[in-house]
């Protein structure tokens, strides 16, 4: 604002406070991209133990899971919820680019935590994931059903978006000896279970569009 500059084109610029948002969110793609870079030894050994199991008194690579049964339930995974957005009205090139951001929130988060050992710390992935689409994409070729699509999914929407930011931490869990896996992940299944029928009970108390400030 106080030097003039602007992004965008003429008569539709963004504001100081969205150029903000941009850098920050360009920040965040940095040092995913750099993390993964330092990491490519890493993910190289990863992939040979894919391809060739660890057999025998070989470390695999991978903690929680084996390397191959972790690449098979991560693509699954990704499969899924580009389809699931499909399936809502998201475009299929929307629905990748959206699933790659959201994704990168996600690891960011997950290597923030690991470092700090901070607990509350989580990405904004929904607006920015929304935001960045939109940016990059454009509307110009955007279906109406991709727009409303792009509203509906939020961060109350996946309400397991939290469960990767633990991940880094489970294996010093499990290294204690104490059995608190299964109360973790029982814990864990308890919570999403009740946290649903909540939200359930909540859409019939209250009505869908009220969850937002419930």
């Amino acid at each position: 604002n106080r030097t003039g500059f602007a992004v965008g084109l003429q008569g539709q610029v963004i504001e100081g406070n969205a150029i903000v948002n941009l850098f920050s969110d360009g920040a965040i793609v940095g040092l995913v991209l750099w993390a993964l870079w330092i990491s490519r030894g890493h993910l190289k050994r990863v992939w040979q133990q894919v391809i060739s199991p660890p057999e025998g008194g070989q470390i695999s690579e991978t903690v929680i899971l084996r390397p191959r049964t972790a690449l098979i339930v991560l693509g699954a995974s990704i499969v899924f919820l580009i389809l699931w957005l499909h399936g809502i009205g998201f475009q299929l090139h929307y629905a990748a680019f959206w699933t790659v951001l959201f994704l990168t929130g996600i690891f960011a988060a997950m290597k923030f935590l690991a470092a700090s050992g901070f607990a509350y710390i989580y990405p904004f992935w929904d607006r920015t994931a929304e935001r960045v689409t939109i940016d990059i994409l454009g509307t110009r070729g955007m279906r109406e059903s991709t727009m409303v699509g792009l509203k509906m999914v939020n961060f109350r929407t996946i309400a397991g978006w939290r469960v990767p930011h633990t991940l880094p931490h489970l294996e010093r869990i499990r290294g204690t000896g104490h059995g608190l896996i299964p109360l973790v992940v029982g814990s864990l299944i308890v919570g999403i279970v009740v946290s649903g029928l909540y939200t359930i009970w909540l859409c019939y108390l209250e009505g869908g569009a009220n969850l937002d400030n419930w």
